[in-house]
């Protein structure tokens, strides 16, 4: 009933395509969707994008080539690399009628994650180079001054400190510790991504929605995610049978269509609308009450929308708390290697001065 709303999707292959970088995509998204609520068609904006661009961009030349033919938009975004979460939004426009709005959307939400994923690299750029450092230091250390020392004096023997002897525990056995954990961590990751990719898309984010750190991100962000998309279907007259057989068409992203699938075979069994949105495993836990409220005021399309923008709200808030938590964490962190390497590589040359 819903398949003739989409067009054919395009197959090419991309992969002799680059990808576009997370600030291009960005800005081309609020480029583009800037155009559009000015009044110009997609087309339209597509080719102005491309007569402004500083360079020549093949991506852009595949974009507008295949809006000629017809395709997709969402689907040549796909093919150039865009996040499934960005891509389903913007299929999503298609229906409920807000386009240039989406486009302005996805690109903040784009722009913002650069920014977060930005300022996290930078935090942690400079605690990874001072453990690279400790680790060449205990490498030098160990094959060179320790030796030429041993050969002067056994200086394992001196009456040394507590201190003095775990500095001469760590320079004798951080390397090795460090080469078994790291391979251990390769391989545990390996197995771990291995099982990883064998769960079914609810299954993945399930299992995020639990792990301790990320889980209310998971479900906030997921949760805003749909909200979103159902209440803009709700506005412009979709029943909720009708909704959840549009995510499973075959444009939709791998969540999207289990969800509309386990959603309609609860339906189909005669349950309410808030029992099979119970269903749903990575949710909010107010969620439910958010559903009641919109159905017994009758505004449940309203009552989502607002519910999903306080959710994002929230994530932006939880995210930028967790950034400023990790920074007094990396200075302790940072602070404890500097003294470390102090002592590693003075305590045992003030014990040997002391003890000759």
């Amino acid at each position: 009933m819903f398949m003739d709303i989409f067009q054919k999707t395009r197959t090419q292959n991309m992969q002799s395509h680059k990808r576009i970088s997370q600030k291009e995509q960005g800005q081309f998204l609020i480029t583009v969707g800037s155009l559009i609520k000015e009044g110009f068609s997609l087309k339209e904006s597509m080719s102005i994008v491309q007569s402004v661009s500083e360079k020549r961009n093949n991506w852009m030349d595949y974009l507008c080539e295949g809006l000629e033919k017809g395709e997709r938009f969402d689907s040549l975004l796909k093919e150039l690399g865009f996040s499934n979460g960005i891509i389903i939004q913007i299929s999503f426009s298609f229906l409920h009628g807000n386009f240039h709005e989406t486009l302005l959307s996805c690109g903040n939400q784009i722009k913002e994650y650069e920014r977060n994923a930005k300022q996290i690299k930078e935090l942690l750029r400079y605690p990874s180079f001072l453990l690279v450092l400790l680790f060449l230091i205990f490498l030098s250390l160990k094959t060179m001054m320790l030796p030429n020392l041993e050969m002067i004096i056994d200086i394992r023997s001196m009456n040394t400190t507590l201190l003095v002897s775990l500095i001469f525990f760590l320079i004798d056995y951080t390397i090795p510790l460090f080469i078994t954990g790291s391979l251990s961590g390769i391989v545990i990751f390996y197995l771990s991504k291995k099982q990883f990719v064998k769960l079914t898309a609810i299954e993945k984010v399930k299992l995020l929605s639990v792990l301790p750190g990320i889980s209310k991100l998971t479900k906030l962000h997921y949760t805003a995610l749909f909200e979103k998309e159902w209440s803009g279907l709700l506005k412009n007259g979709f029943t909720f049978f009708e909704m959840v057989q549009i995510m499973q068409a075959d444009h939709s992203i791998a969540l999207f269509k289990e969800v509309g699938a386990q959603m309609e075979q609860e339906l189909l069994r005669g349950k309410s609308l808030l029992q099979t949105f119970d269903t749903v495993p990575f949710f909010v836990k107010d969620f439910s009450n958010v559903i009641q409220r919109g159905e017994v005021t009758g505004q449940l399309a309203l009552t989502m929308e607002l519910h999903a923008k306080k959710c994002v709200e929230e994530l932006n808030e939880r995210i930028m708390k967790l950034i400023g938590l990790l920074q007094p964490i990396l200075l302790i962190i940072i602070g404890a290697i500097i003294i470390t390497i102090y002592l590693i590589i003075l305590m045992p040359m003030f014990t040997f001065v002391n003890q000759i």
